[in-house]
């Protein structure tokens, strides 16, 4: 499958989030704060010119992490007809590789519990104890490290 990624705006993400993350929930609860900071990046994979899959991270620093230099995943979403396809898997290796780019030490997730194993096999580690996010549903922290620093 011939896929490309590249980095989109904001506005491109919200139909997938909505398909997604926030299918029976009012569409703008899929624009996030953040999505508009000119230091917040969003990749999207496209397959024949659609995008299939996107993915958001943004300048935002968990307390519970010492690192200066944090940023936060949000909003990974994979088109239905798409999902087990690796999508996931290279937009993530995309994205860190930016993040490192540009020397960011931390990158952490709120991640839903279906999600954690990905997180896990893709290196992120779980912080913290399941917690539930209203109208969501329950998460876990989690985090990777993206340059030679502390999680803690």
């Amino acid at each position: 499958m011939d896929i490309q990624l590249k980095m989109i705006e904001a506005e491109h993400c919200i139909p997938l989030r909505h398909l997604v993350l926030r299918n029976n929930k009012s569409i703008k609860t899929c624009i996030f704060t953040g999505d508009e900071l000119k230091s917040t990046f969003h990749v999207g994979a496209f397959f024949n010119d659609s995008l299939v899959a996107i993915v958001s991270f943004m300048p935002f620093k968990n307390s519970l992490f010492s690192s200066k230099k944090q940023y936060q995943l949000r909003g990974m979403a994979v088109h239905p007809n798409f999902q087990g396809k690796g999508l996931g898997k290279k937009l993530l290796q995309f994205s860190l590789t930016h993040l490192r780019q540009i020397h960011i030490e931390i990158c952490w997730c709120n991640a839903r519990i279906k999600a954690v194993d990905f997180y896990q096999k893709e290196g992120f580690e779980k912080h913290g104890e399941t917690f539930e996010i209203p109208e969501v549903g329950p998460h876990q922290l989690m985090a990777i490290k993206t340059l030679d620093s502390n999680l803690n």
